[in-house]
C-alpha cells in the first residue's frame, strides 16, 4: 500500500467530517459505555484483561482470570457475547475519525497535499487492533481452564499487542519514508 492509496482512503474518510456524524456517534458511545458499566464493570468489581493497556504476561492473565472466578468470567464473557465491546471500537473509531476530520487542517495552515491529513486513519487502526484483541479475549474466556495451553496463542496476542508502541513505530516509519 503506497502513500497515494493511504491518502485516498483518508480523503474518503473526511466525508465523515460532519456534526451529523459526530453528535449521534458521541451519544451512542455514551450509552454503549453506560451499558458496559451496568452489565459488566459494576458486577465484576475486579480488573479484567481489557484494563491492561500495555499488555499482560501469561501469569498476569491467569491470575486475573482466577481472581474473577467462574461467575466473574461468565459476566466478563457477556461483554463480548452481547456485542457491547464489539460495537464499542467501531463507534469510537467513527467518532474519532469525524472529530479528526472536522479539525483538519489545523489552523488552516497545512496545505491540502500535506501528509498530516492521514491522521484520521489512526482510529481505523485502533479499531482493527481492538477487535482482534476482543476476539482473543473471548477465546481465552471460552477455553479458559487454569494451566491450559489452549489459550496460549490468544494470550500471546495480549502480550504483544501494545497499540501505543505500534502506532508510534508506524508514525516513525512513516516520517522516515516521507523524508526519503
Amino acid at each position: 500500500m503506497n502513500i497515494k492509496t493511504i491518502k485516498k482512503i483518508s480523503n474518503e474518510l473526511k466525508t465523515l467530517k460532519s456534526l451529523y456524524v459526530l453528535i449521534p456517534t458521541t451519544i451512542i458511545l455514551y450509552f454503549n459505555n453506560k451499558l458496559i458499566y451496568e452489565n459488566v464493570v459494576s458486577k465484576v468489581n475486579e480488573p479484567v484483561l481489557d484494563s491492561y493497556l500495555r499488555g499482560y504476561s501469561k501469569e498476569e492473565a491467569i491470575e486475573t482470570l482466577d481472581n474473577l472466578g467462574e461467575d466473574g468470567r461468565e459476566i466478563y464473557k457477556t461483554l463480548y457475547s452481547s456485542y457491547l465491546d464489539i460495537t464499542f471500537p467501531i463507534i469510537l473509531a467513527l467518532t474519532l475519525v469525524s472529530l479528526l476530520s472536522l479539525n483538519y487542517p489545523l489552523f488552516k495552515k497545512e496545505k491540502s497535499t500535506s501528509s498530516l491529513g492521514i491522521f484520521n486513519l489512526l482510529p481505523i487502526f485502533y479499531m482493527i487492533f481492538d477487535e482482534a484483541e476482543n476476539y482473543c479475549h473471548f477465546q481465552i474466556l471460552k477455553y479458559y481452564y487454569p494451566l491450559s495451553t489452549s489459550i496460549d496463542n490468544y494470550i500471546f496476542f495480549g502480550i504483544s499487542s501494545n497499540l501505543i508502541l505500534f502506532v508510534s513505530f508506524k508514525i516513525n516509519n512513516l516520517k522516515k519514508n516521507m523524508e526519503k
